[in-house]
């Protein structure tokens, strides 16, 4: 799903959470698809594109950057910060919205954008606690590319943009274009219609995609160890 966040472009929605201890439904997709990447500031969200009757929720969880020189953050001039993860959760401005358990499903290539009409959604039977490793196949869903897919090439890797460091990024072969951040990454068995998470999509060269683990999702989301957030599957 096409969202944009208070006029800061086109990103896509990652998947739906729910929170317990608030007992709010949620989603979650790229930090930097804020005004400002880390700290919550209650930015709204919108369903495609910003406009009147088309917000869905607001943001609520976002970590704030740890400075450079602190925990593993390396000293650099004009370096703003680190994170580990480009994630924030936002809450639904609604807990009735449908298909909570899957993902788009797409055709292949080169029709990679249009939905399967025979198997129209991907049910989402996991999301890993493991790091991925070279040479793991992933697939990813984005409002620009729609499912590509790739061996992952990289592993744990500090990645610099805008003077922002994501640590311990992952890099997969996957094409990507400004308005997939966000994308789900995930593994599938070829077959069946069940995936797992393995991270979040959040930039690249067109050629090849980053990606942030899954497991410092969840360990980052509310900036400490977040074990209330149940993804939805």
């Amino acid at each position: 799903m096409q969202i944009e966040v208070d006029d800061n472009g086109e990103c896509t929605l990652t998947v739906n959470a729910f929170m317990p201890e608030s007992e709010a439904w949620g989603f979650i997709t790229a930090s930097h698809c804020t005004s400002e990447f880390g700290g919550a500031y209650g930015e709204a969200a919108y369903k495609n594109t910003e406009g009147y009757g088309k917000v869905i929720g607001w943001e609520i969880l976002d970590m704030e950057l740890f400075p450079t020189g602190t925990q593993t953050c390396p000293s650099s001039a004009g370096r703003l910060g680190c994170r580990y993860t480009d994630a924030a959760f936002f809450v639904y401005q609604s807990n009735s919205y449908p298909d909570s358990m899957t993902i788009a499903r797409t055709t292949t290539w080169p029709n990679n954008w249009t939905i399967n009409p025979s198997y129209p959604r991907f049910t989402v039977s996991g999301a890993s606690t493991e790091f991925p490793y070279e040479g793991l196949d992933v697939h990813k869903i984005g409002r620009s590319t729609g499912r590509t897919t790739g061996e992952v090439t990289d592993t744990c890797e500090d990645l610099e943009v805008e003077h922002i460091v994501t640590l311990c990024s992952y890099t997969a072969d996957y094409t990507d274009a400004g308005g997939d951040s966000g994308a789900p990454v995930f593994t599938w068995d070829g077959s069946s219609g069940a995936v797992e998470l393995v991270g979040i999509h959040w930039g690249g060269n067109g050629s090849e995609g980053h990606f942030s683990p899954w497991v410092f999702v969840i360990l980052e989301i509310d900036g400490e160890l977040q074990e209330e957030l149940v993804i939805a599957y």
